[in-house]
C-alpha cells in the first residue's frame, strides 16, 4: 500500500499516540496494547493517505483472533485493509488511551468500550 511504517492518531486531550501499522492479515505482537482497525486510503494526487479508524479496542494480547475481539463484518464493509497496534503493558494506561481516541474519533464498528477479552456486540 504504502512505506510508512508508523501513524500517529490524536486524542481529545491533544495527546499524539503513534502507532505501528500492520496489513491487515498479519499477525500481530503478543504483548498488551491497544489496535485501530482502519481503512487508510490515498486522498489525492500528492495529498498523502488518510486512515480512517472503524474499530478501537485494546487488551492483554493482541495476538488473540481478531474475530473475537471485534464486529469483523462490519469492518470488512467500511472498507478495512490495515491494523495499527500501539504496545501498551498497563492496563489503566490502555484504558485511558481508547478513551481518548474514542472521543475525538467515531468509529463505525466500535463495540463494547474497546475491550478485546469482550465479544462485539
Amino acid at each position: 500500500m504504502f512505506r510508512q511504517k508508523e501513524w500517529p492518531f490524536i486524542g481529545s486531550s491533544g495527546t499524539t499516540y503513534t502507532f505501528t501499522i500492520y496489513p491487515k492479515s498479519a499477525e500481530l505482537p503478543d504483548a498488551g496494547g491497544i489496535i485501530l482497525l482502519a481503512y487508510t486510503h490515498p486522498r489525492g494526487h500528492r495529498a498523502g493517505y488518510q486512515a480512517n479508524i472503524l474499530h478501537i479496542g485494546h487488551g492483554v494480547d493482541l495476538s488473540a483472533p481478531l474475530d473475537q475481539q471485534a464486529n469483523l463484518e462490519c469492518a470488512a464493509s467500511e472498507c478495512w485493509n490495515c491494523t495499527y497496534a500501539l504496545i501498551e503493558p498497563d492496563e489503566k494506561a490502555r484504558v485511558a488511551c481508547v478513551h481518548d481516541l474514542l472521543q475525538n474519533h467515531m468509529p463505525p464498528c466500535q463495540s463494547k468500550g474497546g475491550r478485546l477479552d469482550q465479544p462485539p456486540d
